[in-house]
Parts: C-alpha cells; structure tokens; sequence
C-alpha cells in the first residue's frame, strides 16, 4: 500500500534508519564534548583509562558504557560496588570529578534510563537458601 506516494516498506525501512541514526547519536562519546582541561579527565586518566580504554584485554566496561550510566550509579558503583577497590585512593573530589567528566554529555533523559531499568533489590540482603 501507498500512503502519500511512499510505498509502506520504504516508509518503514526510512523509519528504522532514522531511529538507528538517532540511537548512533547518542552512542557518541560524551567525554569529547568536554574540555581538555576538565579535572575529572585528568582522574579519569590517571586512574581509569588503563583499563577502561583496553576493555578487550581487561574485560573492563567501556568509556561509552559507563557515560550511560547516572551519576547516582556511578557513585555506587565506586563507592560501595565493584569498582570501589579501585577508588580506594580517589579523594571524595576526584569521585566527584570523574563523575561529572563522565557524564557531562548527559541529557535528563538518558541519566536516568539506566536507573529505570536497575533491579533495586540489595543483593546482599536476598536470602539465596529460600
């Protein structure tokens, strides 16, 4: 069927490559949109690119990755979650700093879809012998 002139497959398949485009866009590194001299980049830099930048060779989450992250997971995540071994020797201002290098680009909306999505249950209170 034609709708407007346009057959309906090409109707769709225009559909789908501009949400892939737009799903692209926000893939961008966040971290290039910010300037040189961000002191969250120097920590980043300092403490986290050796791996975070080889993740093939370190199995470690990639730059893009953790810019989707909150700012609330992230400060989890190196305050009292996995990474928090690692930021054993990280002022609270350079967490603060690392922090908002990585999620400078950030809108509203994509701070928080991960959130949206994160399983709340403390999983150290989850009784596994039940």
């Amino acid at each position: 069927m034609r709708a407007g002139g346009i057959p309906m497959r090409l109707r769709n398949a225009m559909r789908l490559a501009a949400l892939g485009f737009g799903f692209g866009l926000m893939a961008l590194p966040a971290a290039a949109q910010v300037a040189p001299d961000h002191p969250g980049r120097a920590v980043y830099n300092k403490s986290c690119a050796t791996c975070h930048d080889n993740p093939g060779a370190t199995r470690a989450a990639t730059l893009v990755s953790m810019q989707q992250q909150s700012p609330a997971r992230l400060r989890e995540i190196l305050t009292t979650g996995v990474m928090q071994p690692m930021a054993v020797g990280l002022s609270p201002q350079e967490i603060t700093d690392v922090i908002a290098f990585l999620t400078a680009g950030q809108t509203a909306a994509s701070a928080t879809w991960t959130d949206a999505i994160m399983c709340t249950t403390d999983k150290r209170t989850v009784d596994s012998a039940a």
